[in-house]
Parts: C-alpha cells; sequence; structure tokens
C-alpha cells in the first residue's frame, strides 16, 4: 500500500508541474512547445493564421484556438483560448458552422477563418471586410464574436452557381481563393483585400473587398491556337 501510495504522489505532482509550468503570452505556446488534444480521434489538417490556429480531425470536426480578436476562432467572442488552464482539450469548443455539415479543409487568415464544407460550399467568420458574403463591408463589424453568429447564422461565401462546387481553399493575410469544380472544368474566385492586387484585377482596394473575382482556366482539350494561358471569366 506504500508503494501505491508513493506512486500516487508522484503521479499528483507531475500533474501539478504540467498545470502550473506554464507561463505563456496570450494564446501562444512556449519555447518548448506542448502538446494540446484535440479530443477528435487524430488530427488530419491544420493551418495557421498569423495569431490563431485551427485543426480538423479524422472526425471531420474542427477546433480553433489563439488570438479572438474579430470573433476568427469562432467561439462567439473575442477571449483568447490557449493562454489559461482548462481552454485546449475537452474544453475548447468545436466549430459549428451549421447542423449537419462537417469541415474538409481551413484556410486562416490574419482576421478572419475559411472553411471548406461537406456540403462543397465555404463558409468564413471574422471580420466582415474579408469573408466573401453578405456579412457586410470594411468596418461593420465582424461575424463569429457575438452570441449566436456562428452556426447556421454563418453565410456562405458566393462562390458561383448552384451547379459549381468548391474543391480546395487558400487564404493570404487579408485575402482567400477558392477552387471550383461545375464537373467538366474548374475555376478560381477570390474574395477580400485588393490592395496590392491579390484578387488579379485592377480596381481600387476599397471598391472590392466584397467582390467576388473569377479566373477561369482553359480546358486541356481546347483546340490547338486557342487561349494557352487563362482568361477571367
Amino acid at each position: 500500500m506504500r508503494a501505491v501510495a508513493l506512486v500516487l504522489l508522484m503521479l499528483a505532482s507531475t500533474q501539478l508541474v504540467l498545470l502550473t509550468g506554464r507561463d505563456h503570452s496570450p494564446g501562444e505556446l512556449g519555447e518548448g512547445g506542448q502538446r494540446s488534444e484535440v479530443d477528435n480521434s487524430q488530427v488530419t489538417i491544420i493551418d495557421l493564421g498569423a495569431e490563431h490556429a485551427c485543426a480538423i480531425g479524422t472526425a471531420n470536426q474542427m477546433k480553433c484556438w489563439g488570438d479572438g480578436a474579430s470573433g476568427k476562432t469562432g467561439h462567439e467572442n473575442t477571449d483568447d483560448y490557449g493562454d489559461e488552464e482548462e481552454e485546449m482539450g475537452q474544453y475548447l469548443m468545436f466549430t459549428d458552422v451549421g447542423p449537419g455539415l462537417t469541415f474538409t479543409d481551413v484556410a486562416a487568415g490574419d482576421d478572419f477563418t475559411c472553411a471548406l464544407l461537406s456540403d462543397a460550399s465555404v463558409k468564413c467568420w471574422g471580420s466582415n471586410e474579408y469573408l466573401g458574403s453578405e456579412a457586410g463591408a470594411a468596418g461593420t463589424g465582424s461575424k463569429g464574436d457575438g452570441y449566436r453568429e456562428m452556426g447556421a447564422g454563418v453565410e456562405r461565401v458566393r462562390i458561383a452557381w448552384d451547379q459549381w462546387n468548391a474543391t480546395s481553399i487558400s487564404a493570404g493575410g487579408s485575402h482567400a481563393c477558392a477552387i471550383t469544380n461545375n464537373g467538366t472544368s474548374d475555376s478560381l474566385v477570390c474574395w477580400g483585400d485588393n490592395t496590392y492586387g491579390q484578387l488579379g484585377q485592377i480596381t481600387p482596394a476599397w471598391a472590392v473587398r466584397l467582390s467576388i473575382r473569377w479566373l477561369r482556366f482553359p480546358s486541356p482539350t481546347s483546340p490547338a491556337g486557342g487561349s494557352g494561358f487563362h482568361k477571367w471569366r
């Protein structure tokens, strides 16, 4: 019994050290890093924003943590997650973007997050000007930082007509792009800030923050003499 009691005491001491030995700046990890359980089987996809991160597991659910400004972690507040005890692992909530929807891919920007969903749609939350939806324009607030703003309240990005499905997404600091397919060809659609031409169009940045720009790729079977590069749809 004394041996069992000694083992339990050693385990308790170890846990106490693990629970009290962290002193990180908001939402960040120490120099040695640490392992965090997401309670989502095995992690298969992860993406990093400037100050937040998101991970998708084999169950196709997702969790986000780090800087919560503009609601980009999707917790319906602006709190930081991962900088205090009992915020990671089982305590970290799964991201909710609507009933029956799971996650295929994730793209994290500086002040927003976008996800490719199981129904081939894309939804984004965070600072309104980068969401590519009806959420709002520059200076009108954020999506995901207030009560009941997530779930079904997250609008789909206007990527195309019904016959076009998103197959891949990626994000820069202040813009995002998705590859879409209609069964026969692929197109690229981008939204967000265009200060440096990152949407691929010559338009003042203030005029295109909510615009969707299509880049149509030629079919491999295009006749000889046709466009060998690309054209705007």
